[in-house]
């Protein structure tokens, strides 16, 4: 009886009335995608949700399914979710999920063009950009390091302010109106170490794989035996170095040449340009873009918001504890049970994050997880006297001064607490 359009209402009618009854802020939703990995054999032809794809837990070589999420950024409080196949590309589940977040703010009573929803660049495209503008909703993203005018890379350090307060001051950043597809947006650079250093790893690894490959090839032609050794064809040539340069940035520091009327040790040749390495760190590295509608919030608003995506994540960690929630592992080989197994797991993250949200009125608790492990301790003790009738009292164990205060929060009585 738990059909997808069956859950879509009773998940609509909650969220109505969870919204009424605890006032939950409403003008900016994050919006992010995982997956996760099963245990399910392969070949059941009675579902098409399980699917082989990129594991976001490294486990590529097991069927899994995604899950879509958007959280309030104020309360955390899931909004919506949905259940797809393994193997769909998010930017490709973006237009469906535009749709359903339109249908649920209205059923909300809320106008599209108050809220502001924030995802990550994996969604971005020229359509699901263009498609936001059109329902004018607000949206805050990042950019593609290919989508991203090369130009801008040449603003100098100089032009670049500092955040001064709030969760992200002493954050660099730079903005700036910006054309894309015939529309004007809010431009945001910000200077991030972090990012710097993994990017540099990043390029430091593929140049390395880049090297070792030519290493090889280079062998392989001093290998050749006899004076009839095999010559490449040039168009095999250019395929060969296309793939090397395959890599962002390395056809600037990576060198090579491939000359047949050279003797085999010197046909090969190829080297790295350091001072380009060096230059290209220097200028796109550990810078990052965002793109907005807002034009009238200040810069340091757009990066705060886009910043916000961890609560999703949060989110995510909470639903996938193997204590608690447990979204993963899951022991259901239809689509519909895996469906109305995910749609458990939603409404137990919303309870979760009630509570959450009711214990930090008084008692500042940090994550769900940490909350629930709190509350698991909580123990009810069974105490039979010694009489002619045996009766069982029951009795909380001891409580540590987190579990006390929690209680209270919480408001449960604690007068058997011994």
């Amino acid at each position: 009886h738990l059909t997808p359009a069956v859950l879509k209402v009773i998940e609509e009618e909650i969220l109505q009335a969870v919204v009424k009854k605890f006032n939950i802020t409403l003008d900016c939703l994050l919006f992010d995608t995982t997956n996760c990995f099963t245990y399910l054999a392969d070949g059941h032809a009675d579902n098409t949700l399980f699917q082989y794809g990129h594991s976001k837990e490294q486990r590529d070589n097991k069927l899994l399914f995604g899950v879509s999420l958007l959280v309030t950024r104020e309360t955390k409080i899931p909004l919506l979710h949905s259940t797809y196949p393994g193997n769909q590309h998010d930017s490709k589940l973006f237009p469906e999920t535009l749709q359903n977040i339109i249908d649920r703010l209205n059923g909300l009573d809320l106008n599209p063009a108050d809220i502001t929803v924030v995802f990550d660049r994996g969604f971005f495209s020229e359509a699901n950009i263009l498609n936001l503008d059109r329902k004018s909703l607000g949206f805050v993203t990042a950019l593609r390091l290919g989508d991203i005018p090369r130009e801008l890379f040449d603003i100098p350090r100089q032009k670049y302010r500092r955040i001064k307060r709030g969760d992200n001051s002493g954050v660099w950043f730079y903005s700036q109106p910006i054309n894309l597809w015939d529309r004007q947006f809010t431009a945001v650079f910000y200077l991030s170490d972090s990012v710097k250093a993994l990017q540099t790893k990043i390029l430091n690894d593929q140049l390395a794989r880049a090297l070792q490959s030519l290493q090889e090839w280079n062998a392989a032609l001093l290998n050749q035996a006899g004076k009839s050794d095999n010559v490449l064809d040039p168009i095999t040539v250019k395929k060969k170095i296309s793939t090397l340069h395959n890599s962002p940035y390395l056809k600037e520091i990576l060198a090579v040449s491939y000359d047949p009327t050279q003797p085999k040790d010197r046909r090969l040749a190829f080297s790295v340009n350091e001072k380009a390495k060096a230059d290209i760190i220097l200028k796109y590295f550990g810078k990052r873009c965002l793109i907005s509608n807002r034009d009238h919030w200040h810069p340091s608003q757009i990066i705060d918001a886009y910043f916000s995506q961890a609560y999703v994540e949060h989110a995510f960690r909470a639903a996938k504890d193997h204590s608690h929630i447990s979204l993963r592992p899951q022991f259901h080989w239809t689509d519909q049970s895996l469906i109305s197994h995910v749609f458990s797991c939603f409404l137990a993250l919303l309870l979760g994050q009630l509570l959450l949200l009711k214990a930090n009125k008084t008692t500042p608790v940090s994550s769900l997880p940490l909350l629930l492990a709190q509350l698991s301790r909580v123990r009810l003790a069974s105490v039979i006297r010694n009489t002619t009738t045996p009766k069982s009292l029951w009795k909380i164990e001891t409580l540590s001064a987190l579990q006390k205060k929690l209680l209270v929060a919480l408001n449960i009585s604690q007068e058997l607490a011994i």
